[in-house]
């Protein structure tokens, strides 16, 4: 009887200690109107600021025409009170790309025309405008300091340039060079001359490496000091697949998350000891390439068609043991809102408290219809 009661105790106590899956019962659910097309968007890691841009290609604008101005404004949102906070203007243009800084306190927005623009979140200011090339692509802080990076778009290797957001100044341009010309034509040739680009960043707390996603579905721990680059994930294909439109990455920075829409998989991998750790095939059921993490511990990520669209909670150690909630089921939302690859996106607050699912494709009349969804718990 003693032992069999110690075997209950033991039980009991692997049951409390053991890390369980978040689930979306424990999340209440809100929504937010906006007006929009289509936007991309930026989250705050505490979950208190939400940046959305519109994505200029779904106008289809022809040179001369004329642009609305209320939609090149950056849109920033109190996800707390649910109310639009700042509308930031910059260039009359659109911008491409935007990134908040690690304690929410700087947005920067970059245009192709050749301008960053930083804001200040306190009040909305224009903090800087610094000039920088046209046609240029992802952004993100590194944290504490002031340092900005940006990747190249144009460049047969990764190139990521590196701005003192305090200066203005771009203060190192990072790539590995070639050895020689002949394995500059060799390495050409086996790429059918396409450039190679970052589509994620995602910085490291050292304030100096990247675990990044290129174009052609690989993915890179790097160096942005000393230039040391590893492939954690490698790929064979000699043309651009455009495959990994998500990425995560743990709090303890000891497990990166790879989800890649093109070939409906999630690649698992262990940043500690720098290799993969599995890769699952999600070959039965669209996987609609968008994840967040939750906790350490677990994902939230979507599959199924479009208008059946399914969150999916799982443990990181069984991607397919998932709780499965309908999404439309689960809010109540428009018929005309879609969600678009590269476009609608979930972010998760560092502590897991907060879910937000954006960037809806409105292809209604009336683009007002359109939502933040915010899940808190």
């Amino acid at each position: 009887m003693k032992h069999l009661k110690w075997f209950f105790v033991m039980t009991l106590l692997f049951l409390l200690t053991f890390p369980t899956a978040a689930q979306l019962e424990d999340y209440t659910v809100r929504t937010i109107p906006v007006n929009s097309m289509a936007a991309r968007f930026e989250m705050t890691s505490d979950g208190h600021l939400l940046a959305m841009h519109e994505v200029s290609q779904i106008y289809q604008l022809e040179v001369g025409d004329a642009i609305d101005p209320s939609l090149l404004g950056v849109r920033v949102y109190d996800l707390d009170a649910g109310e639009l906070l700042y509308e930031l203007s910059g260039p009359p243009d659109f911008p491409s790309q935007i990134a908040f800084n690690d304690d929410g306190s700087i947005l920067a927005g970059y245009y192709e025309v050749g301008w960053l623009y930083l804001w200040d979140m306190a009040d909305g200011s224009v903090r800087s405008r610094i000039p920088t090339s046209p046609g240029l692509g992802t952004l993100t802080f590194l944290p504490g300091t002031t340092l900005l990076a940006q990747s190249s778009t144009g460049y047969q290797l990764p190139m990521v340039l590196v701005y003192d957001t305090e200066t203005g100044h771009i203060v190192s341009t990072v790539l590995n060079r070639f050895t020689s010309m002949a394995v500059y034509r060799e390495f050409i040739d086996s790429r059918m001359a396409m450039p190679i680009t970052l589509l994620n960043m995602h910085p490291l707390a050292d304030g100096e490496t990247i675990i990044a996603a290129t174009s052609f579905d690989e993915v890179l721990r790097w160096n942005l000091t000393t230039g040391e680059q590893l492939t954690l994930v490698g790929s064979p294909d000699s043309r651009p697949n455009f495959g990994i439109t998500g990425m995560a990455l743990t709090t303890d920075e000891q497990t990166a998350v790879a989800l890649n829409s093109q070939q409906d998989t999630i690649t698992r991998i262990d940043l500690a000891a720098s290799q993969v750790q599995e890769t699952v095939e999600f070959g039965e059921v669209p996987l609609l390439g968008m994840g967040a993490l939750l906790d350490d511990n677990t994902l939230a990520y979507m599959t199924g068609e479009r208008g059946a669209e399914v969150i999916n909670v799982a443990p990181l150690s069984d991607l397919k043991a998932a709780a499965q909630f309908d999404l439309r089921t689960l809010v109540d939302l428009p018929e005309e809102l879609v969600v678009q690859l590269r476009i609608t996106d979930l972010a998760a607050s560092s502590d897991g408290n907060r879910l937000v699912l954006a960037g809806f494709f409105y292809r209604g009349d009336n683009p007002e219809d359109n939502r933040i969804v915010v899940l808190d718990r």
